[in-house]
């Protein structure tokens, strides 16, 4: 039993976190598909499954989960029970390409071409037929994440290498991570999916990307995102269309700030209905104010608010650029406001020169 880590130990943990890092944030213009069915198969094996008889691959979440869907349409009736007739491995082969009594097994290229239909589907009616829609949104609970299970398999891994006995059986889940996305296991068949073509995070690890998807698959499937917060399209890729009433109407208190930001503060003050809280002047006798915003439908009592303050170098015609610091609902005071932006008290900010 292991009761204490070496100093050696304690340097891997940092050498397998680095590894698993790597792996997590792959990613790929091509999936591998054979290594990742090898993968696949082998984690069937370790859960003591049969391995499927039929594998299937998608190039993304979503057009996985579709895939998964349709599948589960064409071999399951409505209450789950099996449509397809058991037939013993050695027909099965040939099933593919004669009639039988039961339904023969579905090829990749009837999968997708049914997959690509319904995705045409939602996007011209903006919804997916009632059961493929909700085989399709329970597809995403089960799924096995692949690659984005690295966080809690580099925590197994570890304790492997240092001789913890008994964690054999995560090698297939392992090795899947190494060579694909998500994937789907099932019965008789799996349906395994391509790892993202991008990918782009901010200084702390989140996704973020301030012109594109932050995460985006080879089927046109990803994620907007403003450090680590799912965002609408737009919010990223055009962000002149966000105004005020888009703002007001914003329910989200988190996704409002950000539309704010995308917007920019100082327009945004000079458009609202703003409400002048505090006003005090900076060392150089510049008038600075604390503005606040209130939101009608906040429930939560969430107003924004923004100290308006001078740079402290004019501009070459004498001018001073006014800008905006966004800060908590909580701030009473300019003084507050300005000392909150430098992480310090009102007492704890005395600067002799401001720049």
């Amino acid at each position: 039993m292991i009761t204490e880590l070496t100093k050696e130990q304690e340097a891997l943990m940092e050498v397998v976190r680095d590894e698993w890092l790597k792996i997590g944030l792959a990613t790929a213009t091509t999936m591998p598909k054979e290594e990742a069915e090898v993968a696949v198969r082998e984690a069937y094996r370790c859960a003591e499954l049969e391995e499927p008889k039929y594998v299937y691959f998608a190039r993304g979440p979503k057009e996985g989960a579709l895939a998964v869907a349709v599948l589960k349409n064409y071999y399951e009736n409505a209450d789950g029970t099996e449509k397809m007739v058991k037939y013993p491995v050695k027909f099965r082969k040939t099933a593919a390409n004669h009639a039988m009594d039961g339904l023969k097994p579905m090829t990749q290229k009837e999968m997708t071409a049914e997959v690509v239909r319904l995705w045409e589907i939602q996007q011209e009616a903006g919804k997916l037929p009632e059961r493929i829609s909700s085989l399709c949104q329970d597809a995403f609970q089960w799924a096995c994440y692949g690659q984005h299970d690295a966080g809690w398999l580099s925590f197994y891994d570890f304790f492997e290498r240092i001789g913890v006995e008994g964690l054999e059986q995560l090698s297939g889940l392992k090795k899947a991570a190494h060579s694909c996305g998500w994937w789907w296991a099932m019965d008789e068949c799996c349906v395994i999916t391509e790892r993202p073509m991008h990918l782009s995070l901010d200084a702390e690890g989140r996704l973020h990307d301030e012109s594109q998807m932050a995460i985006r698959y080879s089927d046109g499937w990803g994620l907007h995102c403003w450090h680590g917060v799912n965002v609408a399209p737009y919010i990223i890729e055009t962000p002149e269309k966000i105004d005020v009433k888009d703002i007001v109407g914003e329910e989200n208190a988190e996704i409002r700030r950000i539309k704010i930001e995308r917007m920019g503060e100082d327009k945004f003050l000079a458009d609202a209905n703003a409400k002048l809280v505090d006003e005090d002047t900076d060392k150089d006798g510049q008038p600075r104010k604390l503005w606040r915003v209130d939101f009608e439908n906040d429930t939560n009592n969430d107003p924004w608010q923004g100290v308006q303050v001078s740079n402290s170098t004019a501009e070459p015609d004498g001018t001073r650029h006014m800008f905006v610091i966004p800060v908590p609902p909580n701030v009473r005071t300019v003084a507050e406001g300005v000392a909150w932006s430098f992480n310090m008290t009102v007492e704890e900010y005395q600067p002799v020169q401001e720049s």
